[in-house]
């Protein structure tokens, strides 16, 4: 199998780039950053790839190599940080920033873990959320509604790989067109930028995933699994199993309570109208913004920068004559 998608540390030059892709590589993962890190994209390097015709997989990482390093703070941290590189070197909107778990986490650690992307989720501007770790992080943050698209490591999960798996890092320090980088193999849509898309062979089970039949009690299998991963993400409890792939009671009870708020034939089957209203109600989610809460010291053009908007337009939003005056406990809207 010829190697389509490597993710690298080296910052590329055009022989390098060249060479990657007369090698059949289509897809690299980089580091985001500052320029001057020794292992951070910078806009020559855009430029280089893009003539060469690679497609850019963006990554962010900083230390994420233990337990403590994950917190709501680092979380709120690393996602303004990368989305300030991510434009910094021309990252279109609606692209994937992918952050990274590199370590073999175990349960005791997944509390932390999504409270991290949690925090990165809520910090979200224009850019798609990617998560990279074992196949129990992956399994573990496919229940959440924080994360767009998953990285899986082959390392830490025992053989195992995960249906949410966008990315799969098979292979570790490899050589390739005088290149050390990890192999990748694609399995969905990954969030690339840096031209347009090259096709990609999709497995079985995503083509038959998207035949429209009807799910409903008593089902099993990855659209049951797949659609409660929705259900969870748009904010419908599948119960303490989560998505478990088992169409049960909780699952038939979350489609209802869907069901129920859009007005649609209410009958815990979900069929083409059901789903409609669940991509719906997904991309209300994911449009969502929590109002902030003003803390004692806060002034509202650092909270318009640390939000991606201007102090204008949050005093338009919440009716604030005068910008300099903010009290703490007020809560600001975007």
């Amino acid at each position: 199998m010829s190697v389509k998608a490597i993710d690298c540390a080296t910052k590329l030059n055009s022989t390098m780039a060249t060479g990657l892709k007369q090698a059949g590589v289509l897809y690299v993962g980089r580091y985001l950053g500052d320029p001057s890190r020794w292992k951070t994209l910078e806009p020559a390097e855009v430029s280089t790839l893009k003539s060469a015709g690679l497609k850019i997989i963006s990554i962010w990482e900083t230390a994420p190599t233990k337990r403590s390093y994950f917190s709501v703070e680092q979380g709120k941290e690393d996602a303004r940080e990368a989305f300030k590189w991510a434009r910094a070197v021309g990252q279109p909107e609606g692209t994937a920033i992918y952050f990274t778990v590199d370590y073999d986490a175990q349960k005791a650690n997944f509390d932390e873990i999504k409270a991290y992307f949690k925090a990165v989720a809520e910090t979200r501007s224009e850019y798609k959320i990617g998560a990279y770790g074992s196949y129990d992080v992956i399994e573990t943050l496919s229940a959440t509604s924080y994360v767009d698209y998953f990285f899986q490591t082959y390392a830490w999960s025992g053989g195992r790989q995960s249906i949410y798996a966008n990315l799969y890092q098979y292979k570790n320090g490899q050589s390739l067109a005088g290149v050390t980088a990890d192999f990748d193999e694609v399995k969905k849509a990954i969030g690339e930028w840096g031209g347009s898309a090259a096709k990609v062979d999709k497995p079985k089970a995503q083509k038959t995933a998207k035949v429209s039949k009807l799910l409903r009690h008593g089902d099993k299998g990855e659209s049951v699994k797949e659609l409660q991963h929705d259900l969870i993400k748009a904010g419908y409890s599948c119960g303490k199993a989560g998505a478990d792939g088992i169409f049960g009671e909780d699952t038939e009870k979350a489609v209802e309570d869907l069901q129920r708020v859009y007005k649609v034939a209410i009958d815990g089957i979900v069929g083409d109208q059901t789903r409609a209203v669940l991509k719906k109600a997904l991309s209300k989610k994911i449009a969502k913004k929590d109002p902030y809460t003003v803390k004692p010291g806060d002034i509202l053009s650092e909270i318009a920068a640390k939000h991606d908007t201007t102090t204008a337009a949050l005093a338009k939003k919440n009716g604030i004559k005068d910008p300099n005056k903010i009290y703490p406990g007020q809560k600001i809207k975007f």
